[in-house]
């Protein structure tokens, strides 16, 4: 996996989801999981979509399809792995907001997920640091700054 060949070249420690949980990327979250919810309950856009997206497979999964998922929390173990990905590549990546959505929606997850995942926690904060110069050059900074500083707040 990406992630693993990059951590190993900077000298992190990195067990990838793949490799402790031996995930099949040509699955969906339902099928991963073993769940599927049916059809929404409940119609709202949001709903819909995060319902669809359980059964798409996660290697077609794009950036739009991690922003919505990771933005309500849904099956991070399985997703922030590939999110981390796209971000390795372009720390601004886009969905259908702006520059940044991706990472913004990362830096917002409970800061509990990243307690239980350090070397994913470990990793974002390489790529932070790899890509801070062209985070300085994003016209809206001051947001991304924030949100890093207050992602980093639980761990000091």
């Amino acid at each position: 996996m990406y992630i693993a060949s990059v951590c190993s070249r900077i000298n992190i420690p990195y067990l990838s989801i793949e490799n402790i949980m031996k995930i099949d990327r040509s699955k969906s979250i339902a099928e991963l999981e073993q769940k599927h919810w049916g059809p929404p309950t409940y119609s709202s856009s949001l709903v819909r979509t995060c319902t669809a997206l359980r059964s798409k497979p996660l290697q077609d999964f794009g950036v739009e399809d991690l922003r919505i998922m990771i933005g309500q929390e849904n099956n991070l173990a399985f997703l922030v792995p590939i999110a981390l990905e796209f971000l390795h590549d372009d720390i601004l990546v886009a969905g259908d907001m702006y520059n940044g959505d991706l990472l913004m929606n990362i830096l917002r997850i409970n800061p509990n997920y990243w307690l239980q995942h350090p070397n994913e926690k470990s990793f974002l904060l390489t790529i932070i640091r790899s890509q801070w110069t062209k985070l300085l050059q994003e016209q809206h900074f001051d947001i991304e700054l924030r949100a890093i500083q207050k992602f980093m707040r639980p761990f000091d």
